[in-house]
């Protein structure tokens, strides 16, 4: 309980101390472990051990097509920020790709793109 709230004020320090909404960050640092292995290197950490909320959005791919994430954090009941901030951002990088396995929809705003 010492080393969460010892977290969350540092965090929330940082998030004052230059007037931020959200602290952004790599979902996980490194590529995806294959199925069935243990992924090493998640951050969501943060947000587990801190007890603020977190939201994770689309960032784009790996030169292997695999998908990454960026992790937006924010302060206590800033859910609907983090959310707002989410949207705004999936919005401007359109950083999606339906899975080959998934048929295009008619009417669909975009289409699979197959490799």
């Amino acid at each position: 309980l010492v080393k969460r709230t010892t977290l969350k004020r540092a965090i929330l320090q940082v998030m004052a101390e230059h007037d931020l909404d959200a602290l952004a960050y790599p979902t996980i640092s490194r590529v995806a472990a294959p199925i069935g292995e243990n992924q090493e290197g998640s951050n969501g950490c943060f947000s587990a051990n801190s007890g603020l909320p977190a939201i994770t959005v689309p960032a784009g791919f790996t030169d292997q097509g695999l998908a990454v994430g960026v992790e937006l954090l924010g302060r206590a009941w800033s859910e609907a920020r983090l959310i707002e901030l989410a949207y705004a951002y999936e919005q401007a990088t359109q950083h999606r790709r339906p899975p080959t396995s998934t048929p295009s929809l008619s009417g669909a705003p975009y289409s699979r793109v197959d490799e």
